[in-house]
């Protein structure tokens, strides 16, 4: 259209009468859709941008939902793991005493059956 609005220009300057007014009123008919399509250009960008813009608003929105539901997540795996932690520190200690119960019985017995050693060996000596 601007190549036609500058070819017009210049075949009106050089044109006369009625010829050069129905060029001049021809060029004005370019100038005005030339107008009008940039207004509908301008209208069809600005509505695009207000697209954009809300489509950035609502990825807005979803990452900070998704960011709230990945912290909600986190924090029940934390408080999982923290509760197994427990369990095992829990289970540790129980193993841990039940191992120095077995060695203090290992000992007793030991300790016994050395008593019973000693007495037998006594009482067999004193029959000799």
């Amino acid at each position: 259209m601007k190549e036609e609005g500058s070819e017009l220009k210049v075949k009106a300057i050089n044109a006369k009468g009625e010829a050069k007014t129905a060029i001049e009123d021809h060029l004005a008919a370019v100038e005005v859709r030339l107008r009008r399509k940039r207004a509908k250009m301008a209208d069809s960008c600005e509505e695009r941008l207000l697209q954009t813009k809300q489509w950035f608003d609502i990825l807005q929105v979803r990452a900070a939902l998704g960011k709230a539901d990945l912290r909600d997540t986190l924090r029940a795996a934390i408080t999982a793991a923290q509760r197994t932690l427990a369990q095992f520190k829990a289970n540790m200690r129980t193993t841990t005493q039940e191992d120095e119960r077995a060695w203090k019985d290992i000992r007793s017995g030991f300790n016994k059956a050395w008593r019973v050693a000693d007495a037998f060996d006594q009482a067999h000596r004193e029959k000799a």
